[in-house]
């Protein structure tokens, strides 16, 4: 649902298709208590369960793993149970305190809701957050809970440090139409294919995707996909048409992005509504193994966007923004700007927005500056760019996601990744010809 160039027809189709991809994952992992073990799940510390009543009176249960500020949020997709965080809990509460919760019809939780709306399943997730009396969250959206979760950001105020959307919501701009969709449709082919293994494979996951995982969501799921999960899917295409930007508007926290590459982010988009958004892209996998499959990879990630969170939160008006921290005195006799020469100023921007998330301003047809947050510097327009020069270092906390990213962005690996006393790096060239390098000590 987040393709903005599918025609109508089309739309429809990837609609359905999307559909069947959530329905299909509503047991990756397990539905309940009788959900299986994950590897990598034992010694969890502190495990608690609980139950929370929302503010219609349904019932929310829970679980609340570990330790530390602040706490993660973790609210899964249209269909899933919470189980579809997989080994996510458990690893995450080595560093902080991790809350997983079953929206309303879903998982365990209560079903005897009688108005299916985004607004309400916020108010899940604010009635667990009350219960847990958690002072400092970051919350942490899958899917359809990507929605979810800014509903429920514009409900907990100055609690929510940040927002994390996973996979969904990538094109802030691009708009459903559910007049013209015609949900009974949708509702015929998602019970038509339910349970086809081949459907899971082919919508949810990437062609080598373990068959232990594509059997086990199958011997997961239920007979037939209980009937609320369709007035669901329509009232969160509606929510998406009518509600999603005026609840940006609305939202103060910051706003991040853990993503598959395709569709594409439209960062500029985002960036129309919240200036600060950042994307991480983790490649090779599908809509549920963003979550199952790099587990590792993804909660990097995930910590490294929560320390910038906590950076930004504990900033005051005396230290923030740059001219505030670096006085002119400070300034002298250090690296105050870079400047590469761009065969294509409007790729350049995209390159680096996608990757990096640099941010641009235009002076003319023929320069742009940038700011990476710390360092500015700016693409001028060149007929071709030669080779040499100073080489620019860039860091990651996740050196092949980075790798993979360039690659799928129209990039050059012209130095593999190799080890250095201290940490790793390759080399690679943008689409203009400019030589860098990313570096990671992890």
């Amino acid at each position: 649902m987040d393709d903005p160039s599918i025609t109508s027809l089309s739309r429809a189709a990837a609609m359905i298709r999307q559909i069947a991809t959530l329905s299909l994952l509503s047991c990756v992992v397990g539905c309940g208590a009788d959900a299986p073990e994950m590897d990598g799940a034992e010694d969890e510390p502190t495990f608690t369960e609980g139950v929370a009543t929302s503010a219609d009176g349904v019932a929310i249960h829970y679980d609340a793993r570990g330790t530390g500020d602040p706490a993660l949020v973790l609210v899964h997709g249209w269909t899933n149970p919470r189980a579809i965080w997989g080994e996510h809990p458990a690893t995450l509460s080595r560093t902080n305190r991790v809350v997983a919760l079953d929206l309303a019809g879903h998982g365990v939780s209560g079903a005897d809701r009688r108005d299916w709306t985004v607004d309400a399943f916020g108010e899940d997730v604010v009635a667990v957050v009350d219960q847990l009396e958690l002072e400092q969250v970051v919350l942490v959206g899958f899917s359809m809970g990507a929605g979810v979760v800014l509903e429920a950001a514009e409900r907990l105020g100055d609690r929510v440090l940040g927002v994390v959307l996973v996979d969904n919501l990538k094109d802030p701009e691009w708009q459903p139409n559910p007049a013209e969709t015609d949900y009974d449709q949708f509702e015929a082919a998602v019970r038509a294919v339910w349970g086809d293994t081949a459907v899971v494979r082919s919508f949810a996951f990437t062609p080598d995707a373990p068959d232990s995982l594509i059997l086990l969501v199958a011997e997961m799921m239920p007979e037939q996909p209980h009937d609320h999960w369709f007035t669901v899917s329509r009232v969160y295409d509606e929510w998406m048409a009518s509600e999603l930007k005026p609840t940006l508007q609305r939202v103060e926290a910051p706003i991040a992005a853990i993503n598959t590459p395709m569709p594409p982010t439209s960062v500029e988009a985002w960036r129309r509504y919240v200036p600060s958004f950042t994307v991480d892209t983790i490649a090779g996998v599908g809509h549920a193994g963003l979550l199952l499959q790099r587990v590792e990879d993804f909660d990097v990630i995930l910590l490294g966007i929560v320390e910038r969170f906590v950076s930004a939160a504990i900033e005051t008006p005396e230290t923030s923004g740059r001219d505030d921290l670096m006085s002119q005195a400070e300034q002298d006799r250090r690296v105050d700007y870079i400047e590469f020469r761009t065969t294509d100023i409007e790729e350049s921007k995209r390159f680096y927005s996608e990757i990096f998330g640099w941010e641009f301003t235009d002076y003319g047809p023929d320069y742009t500056s940038f700011t990476d947050g710390r360092m500015n510097g700016g693409f001028e327009s060149a007929p071709a760019v030669a080779a040499g020069g100073p080489l620019v270092v860039l860091y990651s906390m996740n050196l092949e996601a980075i790798e993979a990213a360039v690659r799928e962005n129209g990039g050059q690996i012209v130095r593999e990744t190799f080890e250095f006393p201290g940490g790793r790096r390759f080399h690679f060239t943008d689409p203009s010809g400019n030589e860098l390098a990313v570096w990671s000590d992890r």
